[in-house]
């Protein structure tokens, strides 16, 4: 299995998540605008660390790293609403959480934390970081 299929369980959650919210998500590579200038949306990305081999064989693989949630709200719209939309997304991605495709397994590996806000004169925007595993064997 691969990144890709992470990426889907995840944005796959992400979007059960946002849809609960009310609000928009702004994916990796696809062209987004707001529909709404003044309302809080997320912006996802997928940030894989070096998959790693850990047999003799290389047939036990590693799929980890890093799966960024960015909440974005308007600048001047005050902190605690964009605060609640990241505390959401921290609740949705408990520690040990499985996400499964078939007989893939990928599952959040540490509990989710929310970075430093980054304040500009356009956005102020929150990073919650969400830490992922996957084990596979592949032959």
């Amino acid at each position: 299995m691969s990144t890709t299929l992470i990426t889907q369980l995840l944005e796959s959650k992400l979007a059960g998540v946002a849809a609960t919210l009310g609000l928009e998500i702004a994916m990796e590579n696809i062209s987004f605008k707001p529909k709404d200038s003044k309302a809080i949306y997320l912006r996802s990305h997928i940030l894989p660390a070096k998959t790693l081999g850990i047999d003799i064989a290389g047939a036990l693989q590693v799929f980890r790293g890093v799966f960024q949630v960015d909440v974005v709200a308007p600048a001047g719209s005050g902190k605690t609403k964009a605060g609640e939309v990241a505390d959401s997304i921290l609740k949705a991605f408990p520690a040990g959480l499985e996400l499964t495709s078939g007989e893939f397994t990928a599952y959040i590996e540490s509990v989710p934390y929310r970075m430093r806000p980054l304040p500009s004169d356009t956005r102020y925007l929150i990073p919650v970081n969400i830490d992922y595993r996957a084990d596979t064997v592949t032959g």
